[in-house]
């Protein structure tokens, strides 16, 4: 699938899965971006019932002015895009529109047309987007400060600070400048004051089972999870970890592996 031939679509939606990450902003900003400059109209929107709170990504989102909306149905549109998700699996709101398309780097879920392009080889889906606008000799847009910081930003929170590339061009995208002074912000702003204590008690007791470790949090927001089990994770005699909380209707898990043999999915 080529970006030029989405351009024929003049009112464009970009939706993000459901509490969407910086991977998923960054890379339907620049899409949106992209689409504007070939005189499409292009709007960012995630659904679900939860809002970005993560002070990170607030922040990330400010700095570079980034308009994104959490919508209960989709306004008109010629063509809608699902960007780090695939229209109709299970952490994107499935709203029904006449066309879309599929922009991703995880596992296919869906079957594939000749408007995805999934690549899971990828670290990150600013990488597969990244790769398809060098596709199109999009140097100069790329070139520009807002763009390459916001694709650096995707990766480097997708691919645990670059510690997990995988492909030549996520080592082609980690190599792009960036604006330095706000990513030294953004690594400073993870958490709140009242997360800190629920990420601590979290990890002050477990049941481990062999090598696999059972965490249990107070309710709060998903990436908290995240990061509970990443720090989790950093335990010499775990290969893996299951993070959960009590939310309403039921019990919200993070579950993180680095052992080939147990996958996290």
């Amino acid at each position: 699938m080529k970006l030029s031939d989405l351009t024929k679509h003049k009112n464009i939606v970009l939706q993000t899965h459901n509490i969407p990450d910086a991977d998923a902003v960054s890379s339907a900003y620049v899409l949106q971006k992209y689409f504007e400059q070939h005189k499409c109209k292009a709007k960012i929107i995630y659904g679900g019932k939860a809002k970005i709170t993560k002070p990170s990504l607030l922040m990330f989102i400010e700095a570079l002015g980034i308009e994104i909306e959490l919508v209960s149905e989709l306004s008109p549109a010629d063509l809608l895009i699902t960007v780090d998700s695939q229209y109709g699996a299970g952490n994107v709101e499935k709203f029904p529109c006449e066309k879309f398309a599929v922009i991703d780097h995880h596992v296919s879920e869906i079957q594939e047309n000749e408007l995805c392009e999934i690549n899971p080889a990828l670290g990150s889906c600013a990488t597969l987007v990244f790769s398809m606008l060098s596709r199109e000799n999009q140097n100069e847009f790329l070139k520009d400060s807002k763009i390459s910081t916001a694709l650096y930003y995707g990766l480097y929170t997708d691919t645990n600070g670059l510690a997990e590339l995988r492909h030549p061009l996520d080592r082609d995208l980690a190599d792009a400048e960036h604006d330095k002074a706000l990513l030294k912000k953004l690594k400073s702003a993870n958490l709140t004051l009242p997360e800190l204590s629920i990420v601590s008690g979290a990890l002050k007791e477990s049941e481990v089972v062999e090598n696999v470790a059972l965490f249990k949090a107070d309710p709060c927001d998903p990436n908290v999870l995240g990061f509970s089990s990443d720090i989790a994770m950093q335990v010499d005699s775990l290969d893996a970890c299951v993070m959960y909380s009590n939310v309403n209707g039921g019990i919200k898990l993070s579950v993180h592996s680095c052992s080939r043999e147990i996958m996290a999915n």
